[in-house]
């Protein structure tokens, strides 16, 4: 499948739940034409390559008191 991005991108965005398909969804149309442009888009948005995460960042991550379980675990 390397190399034909129509099959990579539709069977990668069979994968995608939660807030990874909304985000998806909230895509405006015909804004992606390329595997490159779907893997841009997604990586812009869910990969931070800046933060270091470890395990005292994790342990001490709480959910807020007013949120959502949905948007703690985003977070987390």
């Amino acid at each position: 499948m390397v190399g034909n991005d129509p099959i990579m991108t539709r069977l990668f965005i069979g994968t995608l739940k939660g807030a990874a398909f909304d985000w998806f969804r909230s895509l405006p149309p015909n804004s992606i034409n390329t595997w490159a442009d779907l893997e841009n888009l997604f990586l812009s948005r869910f990969y931070e390559d800046d933060t270091e995460v470890t395990m005292g960042n994790l342990l001490d991550t709480k959910q807020g008191p007013q949120e959502a379980i949905k948007d703690y675990i985003e977070r987390f």
